[in-house]
This record gives C-alpha cells, structure tokens and sequence, in this order.
C-alpha cells in the first residue's frame, strides 16, 4: 500500500512539473523581456522567430550607430539607465491564447516607472516564440 501511495505521488509530481511547462506564451514572453533587459540578445533571439532575431538584429546595429530604438516609455536616459541597472520585475497582466497565436500584456514594476507593453507570439514546432513584425 505505501508503494502505491509512493508510486502515485511521484506521477503526480511528473505530471505537475509538466504542466507548469515553462513554454508557456507568459514564460517565454517574460524570459525574452529579462533577456532584452540583460542586454543578452542571443537568448532574445532564441526566444523569437526569424523576424524577431532580424529586428534585435537591426536594433544593435542601429544602437552602434548612436539611435535609440528605447520604447517612448523609457526616452529619458536617466530614467532608462535606472531600470537597466535595477534590475527587472515583470508581472503578467493578462494573455489571451487562440490556437497557435497569444497576445501576452507585461507590466513592468520599477520605482517610478511603470511600463506596460503587448507582446505578440506564435507556436512554431510545439513552442511558443515572441513574433516582432517588420
């Protein structure tokens, strides 16, 4: 008997950690976002689509040549150099899912600054990727 209630427990631990799958549209949104926060485009591209690895692609490129592609909501410098260095916290605010396509809302918390931005992703080949359009 304390097999059974053992052997039951374990699937049920399998099955819990499976299903908190960290692919979910909200994870993957949140984890591109650190990763963009972090500076670390390799895991942003990882997380997007073709189209989103050219965008962050062509963003480097044009912060080398001095512009800022910052969102509007972070325009000030010193306000931009703050929430880079602070670190970042991101809460999910809602998400919608319709078949292979989600719309995730991120808000950011820092000091001040409060942010909201609509992240837009696909599932391609059982994952889901953030999808920058051109």
């Amino acid at each position: 008997m304390k097999k059974i209630i053992q052997l039951s427990a374990l699937i049920a631990t399998t099955l819990l950690l499976f299903s908190c799958s960290s692919n979910s549209p909200e994870e993957v949104a949140k984890e591109f976002m650190y990763a963009l926060n972090e500076e670390n485009f390799e895991k942003a591209k990882e997380l997007g689509t073709e189209s989103t690895s050219e965008f962050i692609d062509f963003a480097i490129n044009m912060k080398e040549l001095g512009e800022d592609l910052t969102p509007d909501s972070l325009k000030n410098n010193r306000e931009k150099e703050a929430f880079i260095e602070n670190g970042l916290d991101i809460e999910v605010e809602k998400s919608e899912i319709n078949g292979d396509k989600a719309i995730v809302w991120l808000k950011y918390k820092r000091d001040n600054n409060e942010v909201t931005d609509k992240i837009d992703l696909i599932k391609k080949d059982g994952k889901w990727k953030v999808a920058i359009k051109k």
